[in-house]
Order: structure tokens, then C-alpha cells, then sequence
């Protein structure tokens, strides 16, 4: 037989029998795709900021102080572009775990004392910081327990957890003042459904419940209307997935589904993990992230500590991120929550789940704070379209090498593995090298012969090297046997 492709640089799928994974992967763990299709390492972190002893809930870029403002253990905090951390407010935030963020503009000319204004809550009382003092709004009609706020048309629009009353309800200020709550409000009442979210897109107030969407926009009179026609029958498991991005809404539907909302349409995008979804036992806290690295927009899904990327641009699941351990060998939990694109730093920040550390996520990096990512791709089972017996030849790779300097006259090569195991066995041969090479190496083919017979082989590629790591072909050359 002649050469044959074998499937790596494809999505991983794992609602599917293993028997049937042929032109899928079985697992792809922390790698993505390059804007060609090739299997890449995903960027890696490096520490930013130490000073917090606890994890953080939220950060926010305000870009009229140029700070990046970060809400842990109660407190209110700045981030500077170097990197120094400052507490710029005291015990003003409740325990919840995900903040909301907005800002209002300068509405002095209107509104004497309007300046901008940062605002955030995470279920306790709204908080307002204006650059110099933050402080909780405690008038008697300000929300008491607020997740989501929202700046809009110069209102200030929150939910109301306090009191049953108020789940269908949005509580609004007076216009151009954001601080002053007068007791208005406004309701979506297409579906008995609670409001479990709000955010706005193309001058609308989008309500997320956990039947419908509604959709409402000022009409400057009410102020705020109901868009006739504008309901989606898409409501939400989980409020802290919803993310704007790609010109559409994407979220954890009530069916356990990541869906895509365009305009008023629908689509479901989850088919290859759906098996997953299904069976979480916390998807009602799943959390949605949206990062953009090099010209690629990711969408990070974490659901009961299991990170599932999916890639804009070629719409379909890259990978699975995690943390390898050393220790135990095994794939554990991603560490990093809380992703925020900084451009006019020209970075993007992450926190840490299990501490406060903030990191800088970045493709030059190929550690995660030093500790080691191991790159891998499992493939389907694979027969080259026949049951036949058939024996390898020759396995044949081409890879990035060369990218190692060499700084001393015994330094070990750099290196990436490949193991397979064949005919369903569960146990995997001892791994084959495939040297990367040091600077200077600029031949990118590397062939292995006489791997042995099979009737159906699956191939582990993986490299734990610190360098960069990339998959551009695999092929096979077989003969078939009896």
C-alpha cells in the first residue's frame, strides 16, 4: 500500500464509540490548532503577581486609569502594567465566586458629580468606585443582593436576589445618574422563568432566564421595551457561560448543550462532548471564558474542573486543557479562571483557581508557571479501511525541530514520543523518540520503520519538552498481510 494520512490534526470527539473513532481524535490534551490546522502547544503561563492570599473572583480592565481592577478576599484592588498590585477598597464585596463589571462615562454636563464611575458586584450590594474611594450603594432602593449590572444608555440596571419578587424584575436608576436606584423597574414576562443574567449587544438589553431570551431596548419614554419578536427559546443552565464573542452569544443551555445565538437563531455546538455535559454533576456552575492569542478566539468551557476549548475560526473542539502531574501522572484540573485580554498592554491575564496568584498567559511560554505541559494527541482506532491483518513500514512525521539553542557541549537533544497499542489491547507499547533537534536542524521530516502488525492501531503523540510543539502531517505506509 502506498502512503496513507493518519488523522491527528482533526477534533477530538468523545461522544462516540471508541470502535468508531477513525477520523476523529480520541483525546487532544493541551494543544490547539494554528490558523493552517496544525496541532500546536497551547500558550503557557508565567507568574504576574503574587501579593494575594486568597483567589481572586473577577478582574476588570478600566482603560480611563489604565489599571486592571481585581476583586479578592472582599477587597477591591489595582493592577498596574508592571505588575504592582494596590488596595483601593476594604471589605466591600460579599463571598460570591464571579463578579460582574461595568463603567459609566463622565456625565457631568448632565448630572452635576456624575463622573466615571467603575462598577461591580458578585451578590451583595452594588459597588461603586470613582478613581479615589469605593464604596457600597446603601440607599433604600438599591439592589441589596446584585449578580449582574449593566451600564446602558447612561442607566444603571441590576437583578434582585434578596426576594423572590423581583426574579422577572430589573431595577434601573434615574437616567445619567447610575447611582441613584429610584425604584423603577422594568420585567420580562414572556416566560415564568427567573432572570439569571443581563447583558447588552448591539444597542439591546439582553435577559437571560432559564427558559427564554428576551430582548428589550429604550425607547426613550418607558425607558425600556420588550423587542417585539425578539424572544429566543434558549434559556440558561449556567449564568456565568455566557460570552459575547465571534458577533454572537454563546452559552450552556438548560438541556446541558453549548449553543451559539445568532441574532435570534440557535445552534448547538457541543455534539462531540455532549456525552460529557450530560452526565456533569455541576454544570449548573460551569464557567465560560473567551481569550484571543495570536489571531485566534478560544472559548473556554470548565465544567465539574474539565476544560474544553473550542476554536472560532474552524468551529470545532481543539483540545482539552489541563495540568499533568508528575506526581500521580495523571491529567488534572486547569488552573487558570478569570481570563482577561489587556490590549493596550498587549497581554492576557489569568488567575489562579486554588490561590491568588495572576499570571500572563502567552505563546512563548511552554511551561505553566514552571512546571511542565504535556502535549498530546491519542488517535482513533485506526485500519486503514480494512480488518486485514497489515504490517507498519514506516511511520513518518513532520514536526517543528530546531528550535532548542544548544548551550553546552553534553545537553541532552530535546524530544517528542510516540506509543501506540493494537487490536482494542488497553496497554501500550514502551515509546519511541523522536529527537527535535537543536537550533540550526532545519529538517522537518523524521521516519520510524518496523512498528509490527495490526489489524487496528492507536497512536500517542506527546512531548512534555520545553520548547515549542507542533504536528504539521503524520502518514503511514503499510502492506496488508492475509
Amino acid at each position: 500500500m502506498a502512503f496513507r494520512k493518519i488523522p491527528v490534526n482533526v477534533p477530538f470527539w468523545s461522544n462516540a464509540e471508541d470502535e468508531s473513532k477513525v477520523i476523529v481524535a480520541e483525546q487532544r490534551r493541551d494543544v490547539m490548532k494554528d490558523a493552517l490546522g496544525a496541532t500546536i502547544r497551547r500558550p503557557g503561563y508565567s507568574l504576574f503577581n503574587s501579593d494575594l492570599s486568597e483567589p481572586v473572583a473577577g478582574q476588570y480592565y478600566w482603560e480611563y486609569k489604565d489599571l486592571v481592577y481585581v476583586v479578592a478576599e472582599n477587597n477591591l484592588y489595582s493592577l498596574s502594567e508592571s505588575g504592582v498590585l494596590t488596595q483601593v477598597g476594604t471589605t466591600v464585596f460579599g463571598e460570591g465566586n464571579n463578579v460582574s463589571w461595568d463603567e459609566s462615562g463622565d456625565l457631568t454636563l448632565v448630572t452635576p458629580g456624575a463622573t466615571r464611575k467603575l462598577f461591580a458586584s458578585n451578590g451583595d450590594r452594588i459597588v461603586v468606585y470613582d478613581g479615589i474611594t469605593a464604596s457600597k450603594l446603601n440607599g433604600a432602593n438599591d439592589p441589596v443582593e446584585s449578580s449582574h449590572i449593566l451600564i446602558f444608555d447612561t442607566y444603571c440596571l441590576s437583578n434582585e436576589l434578596s426576594d423572590p419578587k423581583w426574579d422577572e424584575s430589573i431595577l434601573r436608576t434615574k437616567v445619567a445618574e447610575p447611582t441613584n436606584f429610584e425604584g423603577e423597574f422594568f420585567s420580562a414576562e414572556n416566560k415564568a422563568d427567573p432572570i439569571k443574567a443581563m447583558h447588552s449587544a448591539w444597542d439591546e438589553i439582553a435577559l437571560f432566564g432559564s427558559k427564554v431570551l428576551e430582548h428589550f431596548y429604550n425607547n426613550g419614554v418607558d425607558p425600556f421595551l420588550a423587542i417585539p419578536g425578539g424572544n429566543v427559546p434558549q434559556g440558561t443552565l449556567s449564568p456565568w457561560t455566557i460570552k459575547l464573542a465571534d458577533n454572537a452569544w454563546f452559552l450552556l443551555n438548560r438541556n446541558r448543550r453549548l449553543i451559539r445565538i445568532d441574532g435570534r437563531q440557535a445552534t448547538v455546538l457541543s455534539q462531540a462532548i455532549d456525552d460529557i455535559l450530560s452526565t456533569s454533576p455541576d454544570a449548573e456552575n460551569a464557567v465560560g471564558e473567551v481569550i484571543t492569542l495570536n489571531g485566534s478566539t478560544l472559548y473556554l468551557l470548565t465544567v465539574n474542573d474539565r476544560t474544553f476549548v473550542y476554536d472560532f475560526a474552524i468551529n470545532e473542539f481543539v483540545g482539552e486543557w489541563g495540568f499533568w502531574s508528575t506526581t500521580t501522572a495523571t491529567y488534572e484540573k486547569f488552573k487558570p479562571r478569570n481570563f482577561l485580554n489587556v490590549e493596550p498592554w498587549g497581554i492576557t491575564l489569568c488567575t489562579d483557581k486554588d490561590n491568588g496568584n495572576i499570571y500572563k498567559l502567552d505563546f512563548d511560554e511552554s511551561r505553566d508557571n514552571g512546571e511542565l505541559i504535556r502535549s498530546s494527541v491519542i488517535t482513533g482506532w485506526l485500519d486503514h479501511n480494512t480488518g486485514r491483518e497489515k504490517r507498519s513500514n514506516e511511520l513518518r512525521f513532520k514536526l517543528k525541530r530546531g528550535k532548542m539553542a544548544k548551550t553546552t557541549k553534553g545537553q541532552i537533544e530535546p524530544k517528542m514520543f510516540v506509543q501506540f497499542r493494537d487490536n482494542g489491547s488497553k496497554v501500550w507499547n514502551n515509546p519511541f523518540e523522536i529527537p527535535l533537534g537543536f537550533k540550526g536542524d532545519d529538517e522537518f521530516y523524521y521516519s520510524i520503520f518496523q512498528l509490527g502488525s495490526y489489524r487496528s492501531r492507536q497512536y500517542e503523540i506527546f512531548c512534555t519538552e520545553n520548547i515549542p510543539f507542533s504536528i504539521v502531517d503524520v502518514e503511514e505506509d503499510v502492506d496488508l498481510l492475509r
